[in-house]
């Protein structure tokens, strides 16, 4: 990881583990006396002198509930290291109950910091890159070495993120708070997810403070305010040995989805603080409002499972920097990723295609049987569904029924792992966020709804120089997929709001035209969704339906150009943005 004013050091959130450390049931806490330490029970809890461990979930002795270094006793005891004071009589006294787990289990980055769970998504991906010569290289490493987890600063491609995020806005805040300059000596900031990660001592590590009352969830539209870094002002971001989102419960240990389980336990409980639930590693989730309630006989307030949509997030900024060289001395340096190793003859084409779960069927063109994935979603049954050919399914003009539910199920409400999430609409879009689509056999990404997104995408010019991106040499995005831009692309806004009718230009002559610096840029994909400045993803699991929530949908007109009078676009309506 990078601070823009920093050294190159290996991301901190690149290699997780893929469950997370076995949890110990704790049978006893006592302290002997004011001078002694604090001694735990567990029963061959396999622990060494010298171990990290967090302990959880305690009736009674507070004392003792957090981080620890100990000192093994027995195979069934350990004293906390430090606790042979006053400070930590037991008061009020043990009375039963508690888990332990080691952090010496968990991997540490170079920076000696753990590493917290991955978000559990499954597949392989390839990133690679094609030179003037027509020669592919691999640089899947080399990118994803530089982060894969939203809140790294120079991160091109995002995988995953901590479950805050899920629920900042994108690029324009409307908190309304400004924040206390003295939480932690920074100047005010915003709380969009672009200003976070621009002025990135701010969450870069992926962490926030999730104490003395930060961060706020705003009481009307549920997003987060009051971000504030978990290291001091002007720190090098580092992770801290509390990597939030690992489960401290035994029945949260052996549930399918641990992680989900234990976040639903902890929400509404002072354990959502103790245990950092905010800093969780989920998966980029989106409910896509349209694709889950595909017609209004289905009940509303509800969501859908179908309506999921996994987001494979493309940083346009960093992007940008990378085909611009601004990486090729620092975090790039000596490898093949290298923006001379990107061919440009008169711009640049990313093509990004994600087909998990698109299933590999028997097909015959032009006489030759062959098995492959079509890049289609093999569920032509919307109107009903009913089982039966309607007019209008026939996408894929077989003449009959294509009903593959693996690909995409018929529509469902979405259930949870225990304890689920009954009518807490807070734990319902918390459920999303940490779906991992489980079956019986485990994690199984079988539902071909997946999506790309654009984010932080306002201005693509870094120097603008002869031969960088600039109004003489653009970039087009391509998919197969569904692509998601959110806030301002390739233009900072428009100068002024136009009459009805009028449509914004890139003519700085017109009544009304875009700002900010400007490429030559095009979008080609399956279907583009925009959405505004001020959307957070969970916005639409919290508010599927209520409409006093998501202001676009009240007044679904919007000026071409203009997203960020809108305070959401909740069911991603198609709206102007610049380009």
């Amino acid at each position: 990881m990078q601070q823009q004013n920093g050294s190159a050091v290996q991301a901190d959130t690149v290699r997780g583990i893929k469950a997370p450390p076995p949890v110990k049931i704790i049978t006893g806490v006592s302290k002997a006396g004011s001078t002694s330490l604090i001694t735990i029970t567990s029963n061959n809890h396999g622990f060494s002198t010298g171990d990290k461990v967090f302990i959880a979930n305690l009736t009674g002795a507070p004392q003792a509930l957090g981080g620890w270094t100990i000192t093994k006793v027995s195979n069934n005891s350990f004293t906390l290291d430090g606790t042979n004071t006053s400070t930590y009589n037991l008061s009020p006294a043990y009375g039963s109950g508690g888990t332990v787990y080691s952090f010496t289990a968990i991997p540490k980055s170079p920076n000696g910091t753990a590493i917290p769970p991955g978000s559990g998504i499954t597949g392989r991906i390839l990133i690679q890159i094609v030179d003037a010569n027509g020669v592919s290289r691999d640089v899947t490493t080399e990118v994803l070495s530089m982060g894969m987890t939203e809140g790294e600063p120079n991160a091109v491609v995002y995988l995953q993120r901590p479950l805050w995020a899920a629920f900042v806005q994108g690029s324009r805040d409307a908190s309304g708070v400004a924040l206390n300059t003295g939480i932690n000596g920074d100047p005010n900031y915003s709380n969009c997810l672009t200003d976070i990660l621009t002025k990135t001592h701010i969450g870069a590590d992926g962490e926030i403070s999730i104490t003395g009352g930060v961060p706020v969830q705003d009481a009307t539209y549920g997003y987060l305010t009051q971000i504030v870094d978990d290291a001091g002002s002007g720190s090098q971001p580092q992770r801290s040995d509390l990597p939030g989102g690992i489960p401290t419960s035994a029945t949260c240990a052996s549930s399918a989805n641990p992680v989900l389980c234990d976040l639903l336990t902890d929400w509404g409980t002072s354990n959502w603080t103790t245990n950092r639930n905010w800093n969780a590693v989920v998966p980029i989730n989106v409910y896509n409002v349209r694709e889950g309630r595909i017609n209004t006989s289905l009940a509303s307030g509800n969501v859908y499972e179908r309506g999921i949509t996994n987001v494979i997030e493309i940083n346009m900024r960093n992007l940008a920097r990378w085909v611009d060289g601004v990486y090729d001395n620092n975090l790039l340096q000596g490898t093949g990723a290298v923006s001379a190793n990107i061919a440009c003859p008169d711009g640049y084409t990313v093509y990004v295609s994600d087909r998990r779960g698109d299933d590999i069927k028997s097909m015959t063109v032009n006489g030759n049987t062959f098995n492959a994935t079509n890049g289609m979603v093999d569920n032509e049954d919307i109107y009903g569904p009913n089982g039966t050919l309607d007019p209008g399914e026939d996408v894929q003009q077989t003449g009959s029924l294509v009903k593959d539910t693996n690909e995409l199920p018929d529509p469902a409400v979405l259930s949870a792992v225990s304890p689920g999430y009954g009518t807490d609409t807070n734990k319902r879009a918390i459920t999303v966020n940490d779906w991992i689509n489980l079956d019986s056999t485990g994690i199984n990404h079988k539902m071909f709804r997946n999506s790309v997104r654009l984010f932080n995408g306002e201005n693509l010019q870094i120097s603008g120089n002869t031969g960088k991106l600039s109004t003489t040499k653009g970039i087009t995005i391509s998919s197969e997929n569904m692509v998601y831009v959110w806030g301002n692309y390739n233009t900072t806004g428009i100068d002024v709001a136009p009459a009805d009718g009028v449509s914004c230009l890139n003519d700085n002559t017109g009544s009304c035209h875009y700002l900010g610096n400007q490429v030559p840029t095009s979008i080609v994909c399956d279907a583009v969704f925009p959405l505004s400045k001020t959307f957070f993803d969970s916005e639409t699991s919290l508010y599927p339906d209520d409409f006093s929530k998501r202001a676009a949908d009240r007044s679904p007109t919007v000026s071409q150009g203009d997203l960020s009078p809108r305070r959401d676009s909740g069911r991603q309506q198609p709206v102007g943005f610049g380009w």
